[in-house]
């Protein structure tokens, strides 16, 4: 009898134990079959895709990666490149027109040679000349495109205008001050249009359109500075035979948010900012050997006068 009730107590504990076991061996079976969704579901695979459609609709302006912009057809490129590039030489030409102004009201510089520089720039264009580019263009079946359109025909517009008060000018129809109240609104529409063409460019190359405009408008620069070699040298006290010598130029520029001195090579290449102040700095000089270069700036309270080296250091 004894050894039937062990029996059957052992037989019990057995039983007891295999279900302990079952129950533990579900529970970690239950745990490791959902872990695994929720471990592989997360919300970057739910969220993103439509939080991503969302930005694409709502923020147009905003350079995404997107595969439906990498494959831009190849005959749409070169309209782009051509006629953005038609706009930045008719913005150039509009920029020398007042450049030559300029020049002849506060440096004495003969009308004759400024419009001889104009010329000699490559870049005095007319409207007669700009359309023979474009019905040439048009043979070879490179039109504009459509999204640009609109903003090529006011681009074509100023340039009319520039042309015309560049026309008048040289006939000593106006003055050289008219011009440069004639050629005011004109530039701004300019820029205004260009940067317009730029963010559509940057829509559809997916690029930054800042940049682009940044890029452009030191293209612009150095265009001024190439026609006009002297132009950006502001200040009384400029050796002109060391800037010819050394092909360097001496610029104030408040592209980096205030007026700051700058120095680039004649060609366009080589800028170097030289000072770096919340006060702006103004007016730079030449040192006779064209080591240094003299300037003002209020930095201190009132106006005083610096001398720094053209690698930026040594400012004194």
């Amino acid at each position: 009898m004894k050894t039937i009730i062990k029996s059957f107590i052992l037989l019990l504990i057995l039983l007891l134990t295999q279900a302990c076991t079952e129950s533990k061996s579900i529970e970690s079976t239950f745990s490791a079959q959902t872990a695994t969704p929720f471990s592989t579901q997360t919300p970057t695979k739910t969220i993103i895709p439509s939080a991503t459609i969302t930005l694409t609709k709502t923020i147009t302006s905003t350079q995404i990666p997107s595969p439906t912009r990498t494959a831009i057809p190849e005959d749409l490129k070169q309209q782009i490149r051509t006629y953005y590039n038609l706009m930045l030489i008719t913005q150039i030409h509009s920029e020398l027109v007042t450049e030559a102004a300029n020049r002849v009201i506060n440096e004495n510089f003969p009308v004759e040679d400024a419009f001889q520089n104009i010329n000699d720039s490559g870049y005095g264009i007319t409207p007669e000349v700009l359309e023979d580019r474009i019905q040439q263009l048009t043979s070879e079946n490179i039109t504009i495109p459509d999204s640009l359109a609109e903003d090529w025909s006011t681009i074509k517009d100023a340039q009319n205008s520039a042309s015309d008060v560049l026309s008048m000018w040289m006939d000593k129809d106006i003055t050289s001050d008219q011009v440069l109240v004639e050629m005011d609104p004109i530039k701004a529409l300019i820029e205004e249009t260009i940067v317009n063409v730029e963010e559509i460019i940057g829509q559809i190359w997916d690029m930054d359109s800042d940049q682009l405009t940044k890029e452009r408008q030191n293209h612009v620069l150095s265009a001024i500075n190439r026609t006009f070699p002297l132009a950006a040298c502001a200040g009384e006290g400029l050796n002109t035979d060391i800037v010819k010598k050394e092909g360097r130029l001496a610029f104030v520029s408040n592209r980096d948010g205030n007026p700051e001195i700058y120095v680039i090579n004649a060609d366009g290449t080589g800028l170097l900012r030289l000072t770096n102040h919340p006060a702006g700095d103004y007016n730079p000089a030449w040192s006779p050997d064209g080591k240094r270069i003299a300037f003002y700036s209020e930095r201190d309270g009132n106006a005083e006068i610096y001398v720094v080296n053209v690698d930026g250091m040594g400012l004194t």
